[in-house]
Formats: C-alpha cells, structure tokens, sequence
C-alpha cells in the first residue's frame, strides 16, 4: 500500500478512522505553534447505519453544525474549539 494515497482509509488504535481528502502541496507552509489550521469533517456512528446513511448515523459535521463550516484553531494556544 501506498502511504501517500488518499483514498486510502486509516486505522487508529483507539478505533477512530480516518482518510485525509486533500493534503498540503509540497513545499507549501509547515504548520507550527501559533499557526492557524481548519478541519472539516464529520462523525458517525458506524452501529447506527441505516439505507439512507450506510457509513453510520451521522451525529456531527462542520458543515451543518458551525457557523463557518469548519472547526479553526491556533496550533500550541490551548483554544481548541469545545
């Protein structure tokens, strides 16, 4: 398997999955203290899939629940959005 290949989907010991959907490019900016990043994502509960939601009941995404449609935070200032 490629390590690079996006499509590809993750597996954390803690049972989170995840699969990145656009990478940085290289030579971009490397993201350090006090560098301001965004995520956007969505969180489902794989237990409750249903024919309409087969990737699990989705109980969370930026895109419907925050007024940006992202969650944004400053790297090492402890505001990591709650």
């Amino acid at each position: 398997k490629d390590p690079n290949d996006l499509s590809v989907t993750r597996f954390l010991d803690s049972g989170v999955s995840y699969r990145d959907i656009k990478a940085g490019r290289e030579g971009s900016r490397t993201v350090r203290i006090g560098s301001n990043v965004g995520a956007e994502m969505s969180i489902r509960c794989k237990s409750f899939a249903t024919a309409n939601e087969p990737g699990g009941l989705k109980y969370f995404s930026t895109k419907d629940d925050t007024d940006f449609n992202e969650l944004a935070w400053t790297i090492g200032s402890g505001d990591f959005p709650k």
